[in-house]
Formats: structure tokens, sequence, C-alpha cells
């Protein structure tokens, strides 16, 4: 299960009103995730995605020093946020990652500790960075300090996109490699080098900016495809709706992520605990490589190879499930 800092985490979410506390958004944040997906036709409803394996967590440090007053959160403007980019359509050009974050999302934690000041995490700065040795022991917490007395702010059209001599995304454009400048997104049918430099509903495909395939046009792969319930057909050759579970199919690819297509020719669920795998578990269990079968994240002590396979979400260093080491 990957980490997400608070900042990233705030990209996506639900169109109430009111703002989040640091305990309610990772609940906020899974509801509209998974609202998102059956709204796209990822997953036949919010209950199933519920208790699929999202990979999603908030970073325990960020939540402890929050807590402890460290860090200021703002929940008037993650809840803003959240409204703001979470998008009203399934383009998978400005789903999860958008172009451009919204500026909503700037200023959600707010440092506390000024230039020259100990950190654990950058976020605890006001200048969202804290400048710190390499640990000595693994899995340990390091001190730093914090370096920079001013928080930073994202750069505009036509303005600098190198901040404090670091490069940083840009409000409603983008970095240009060459002139560091915000420059306006290219439209279709522009000469590009990445995919972000495109408008909204275009990727960088050979070089050039090219409008994505709505649904029922042609297509030479998934990707090809605007929206991200879509899947490039191997017969048609077009943008279909990806099949859940139980429609019919002829390969994987014409099913959900989470879904394969099995024997009799229909998308089944990946496996989920205490069935058999491969292929990949999709609940929150792991793939056992003795018993061949999903099972539940091991208590401390265990051995491990990757985080999913602990219940502390941390496979340290000695290939060992431990608890998580907190800076605060």
């Amino acid at each position: 299960m990957r980490k997400i800092a608070l900042v990233t985490l705030c990209l996506y979410g639900c169109g109430s009103d009111g703002p989040l506390t640091i305990e309610g958004y990772p609940v906020a944040f899974v509801d509209a995730y998974c609202s998102k997906l059956v709204e796209c036709g990822l997953v036949d409803n919010a209950a199933l995605c519920h208790d699929l394996y999202l990979g999603f967590t908030l970073d325990q440090n960020t939540r402890d020093a929050v807590n402890q007053g460290k860090i200021i959160f703002h929940g008037d403007r993650a809840r803003a946020c959240m409204n703001a980019t979470l998008g009203s359509t399934c383009d998978r050009t400005d789903f999860l990652l958008p172009r451009s974050p919204s500026a909503a999302c700037d200023g959600i934690l707010e440092g506390t500790v000024g230039d020259g000041g100990d950190c654990a995490i950058n976020e605890e700065c006001i200048s969202l960075l804290c400048s710190r040795p390499s640990c000595a022991t693994p899995d340990t917490c390091c001190r730093g300090t914090c370096r920079g007395g001013a928080a930073p702010v994202r750069p505009h059209l036509g303005e600098t996109c190198t901040v404090g001599g670091t490069r940083t995304s840009c409000i409603d454009s983008y970095c240009d490699n060459v002139t560091l400048t915000c420059s306006a997104f290219k439209a279709a049918g522009a000469a590009c080098s990445l995919s972000s430099q495109c408008v909204v509903g275009s990727d960088c495909i050979n070089a050039v900016c090219t409008a994505l395939a709505a649904p029922g046009a042609a297509c030479a792969f998934t990707s090809d495809c605007l929206e991200i319930g879509d899947t490039c057909n191997a017969t048609s050759r077009t943008c279909v709706a990806v099949g859940l579970t139980g429609a019919a199919c002829v390969v994987d690819n014409d099913c959900t992520n989470f879904d394969v297509c099995d024997p009799s020719g229909h998308c089944a669920l990946r496996p989920r605990l205490g069935e058999a795998c491969p292929p990949s578990c999709i609940d929150n269990t792991f793939c056992n490589a003795t018993t061949m079968k999903c099972t539940a994240p091991q208590a401390d002590g265990a051995t491990c190879s990757v985080n999913r396979e602990c219940a502390s979400n941390n496979c340290n260093s000695m290939q060992k499930c431990s608890a998580l080491v907190s800076c605060f």
C-alpha cells in the first residue's frame, strides 16, 4: 500500500460541503474515489469498491504532526481542493493526476517551523523544506533543519517555474523544459515531448499532441481511449466499455483491472482472502508464495518482501514486518 502525502491525497474527493478533519480525510477520499470508479464503469458498486485493495494510505508522520500542532491542517482548503480537482468526467488525462493541480490544493498543510528550526518532515517547515542527513541506522527517524523562511508559491502562466532553484508545477499551465517558464498547454496537433504539455483530452503520441478516442472511435491501444472506463477492443479496434463482473469477454483486457476473463468467457473478480492465486489478490491481502492463496497481512516479526504483506504496512530493511517508526 503506497503512502500518499496529504497534499497529493487532496486531489481526490467528494463534492460535499464543509471542512474536513485530518482523521476524516482518508474516509472522504475512499468514499469519493469509489463513487468515481462506479460512475466511470470500473466497479459494480461502492460496497465492492470498499473491499478492494486501492493502494492508498495516509502518512502517519503527517497525521501525528497535525495532531500535535506542528502542522496546521486547513480542512476548508482540503474540501475546496477535492471539489475542484475530482473532475466531472471520466477523462483519463484528468483523472487522479491532472495536468495542473488546482490552486485550491495549495496551502492545505501549513508548516509552523521557521528557517533553521528542528524538523523531521518537510511539511513541518514554513518553507516545506526539511534538510535531513542520511540515517546511520535504517528504519529510524532522523532529525533535520528547516531551510528557507517563506512558503513556496506556485507560478502562473508566463512566470518562471523554478522556485528557490527547484522546479515546481505551474497553475493552469506546464513548465517548459527549455525556458523554465510556465507555458500554455499545447493543442492537438502541436509538437510535444511529454504528455503533460498537451491540453486535457489529448496525449503526446509520436511526439504530437493527439486527441484521445471517444467511446466508439477507432484505437490501437487502450491508452488511446479517452475514458478510463473504456478498453480498445481487440476485434473491432474501437473504444468500448470494459466488462464488469459477469460480462462476456475474450481476453483479460475486455474486463476491468479488478477482473480476469475466466475459462467460461466471462469477467470474474480476481481472488480475495482465502482464494487461490495468482492472479493478484484484489482485496487487502497478498498472494502467499507458500500456500498460493490470498493471505491476510502478517503481524510484526514475520518475514516479508513488500509492505503489503504486513499489517503495519511496513516491511523493514531486514525484510521483517515491523511497526512504523514515528518521528513525533
